[in-house]
């Protein structure tokens, strides 16, 4: 436990967060060898890989920095609205994670290892996660299209491990930013417990979404809005969770260095 206590220590005191919530693998563009983006955002709810974890608006708190390759980001999740199913109220915090990386960011292609902390405050009955694993993503020959691939095992083996493979897209016009992705994941049974579906190893969810980024005419200034679709694609994990999809829509604020 004191190595997790020390990670955490180093986590905060390095400061710097996408994608997103946290996925198998982020389809959100990294960019080094230094970065610092900080954001806040409304959602509709909170779903964790699939798993719904707060089934009402929570406001999502963000910040990420990156200084000669090296990556934090931090992520925490207010709710915002009440759920009484899983008896969480607003202003508590069904989920925070910080995650560390490193960029090697080649021409064609981007590798980023990283060890990843997942804490869920609301819930007493949920232990927190420890996550190592590393994301590549490969330049296809058309501009603006890249394939990607991930796995992450977790430290504590309390929930396996899991994987994806999927694709990104990028458009840029008159300012503008529009990003898409499509991800397809994949885990081991634990992992499948672990999201509150069911106890078999396998496929997991087919994951679809959407973002676009305006620009403020304050300096370093954007608006982001996005759509985000989960689709649980085993019959046994259909049965098994609250939703066999879900839809999160979100609209918020940035500010990039």
């Amino acid at each position: 436990m004191s190595r997790y206590i020390l990670l955490t220590a180093l986590l905060i005191c390095a400061l710097a967060i996408r994608p997103t919530q946290l996925q198998a693998l982020d389809p959100e563009l990294r960019l080094g060898p230094h970065e610092v983006v900080a954001g806040l955002d409304l959602r509709s709810k909170l779903v964790d890989s699939g798993a719904l974890r707060h089934n009402d608006v929570v406001t999502r708190v963000h910040g990420r920095g990156r200084f000669h390759g090296i990556g934090l980001q931090l992520d925490a999740y207010v709710a915002v609205g009440n759920d009484r199913t899983r008896d969480t109220d607003a202003g508590e915090i069904p989920q925070m994670s910080a995650r560390l990386d490193y960029l090697l960011d080649m021409p064609w292609f981007q590798l980023l290892p990283s060890y990843t902390m997942v804490t869920y405050p609301a819930f007493s009955n949920v232990d927190e996660a420890h996550w190592l694993g590393t994301d590549v993503w490969v330049m296809l020959p058309w501009e603006g299209l890249e394939a990607g691939a991930s796995v992450n095992f977790d430290l504590d083996d309390n929930y396996g491990w899991h994987a994806a493979i999927g694709g990104r897209q990028f458009l840029q016009t008159s300012g503008i930013d529009l990003h898409a992705w499509q991800l397809i994941n994949y885990g081991s049974s634990d992992y499948h417990q672990y999201l509150g579906a069911s106890d078999r190893r396998g496929l997991t969810t087919l994951n679809v979404g959407g973002k676009i980024t305006v620009p403020l005419p304050f300096i370093h200034s954007w608006i982001t809005a996005g759509l985000d679709c989960h689709w649980w694609l085993n019959s046994r994990d259909r049965a098994a969770v609250d939703n066999s999809s879900e839809l999160i829509m979100s609209f918020g604020f940035e500010f990039r260095l």
